[in-house]
């Protein structure tokens, strides 16, 4: 049976506390199974790719968030952060995969660990 699209977004939504205007990028953003997997939207055959092209926005959007912060930030003698800093900071917080897990306590987690 292929997955419908409206549902499992709702799924999401919920363990999310969020509701998705675009139910498609809900389902594509927990699909790691395939390249693309075939699915029913609106009572139509879709296919949605895997959730690379995500996952790379994702770590951009974060990375420009991280290194406005890092630009901003000053030691507690005002002197500016290193770029040295900036790197360790955005490795450290690019690559903490195992801290942005969403579990409910009544189920597994979105993705394995």
């Amino acid at each position: 049976m292929l997955p419908r699209v409206e549902t499992k977004a709702v799924d999401i939504g919920t363990l999310l506390q969020y509701t998705f205007t675009d139910k498609r990028i809900a389902v594509e953003a927990v699909q790691m199974a395939a390249p693309q997997i075939a699915c029913l939207y609106n009572n139509t055959f879709e296919s949605l790719d895997n959730n690379k092209r995500l996952s790379v926005l994702g770590d951009a959007v974060l990375a420009k968030v991280l290194c406005s912060a890092w630009f901003e930030a000053r030691s507690s003698t005002g002197r500016v952060r290193s770029q040295a800093q900036w790197t360790q900071l955005r490795n450290e917080m690019l690559s903490n995969f195992d801290h942005t897990l969403l579990t409910v306590t009544s189920q597994p987690p979105l993705f394995p660990s």
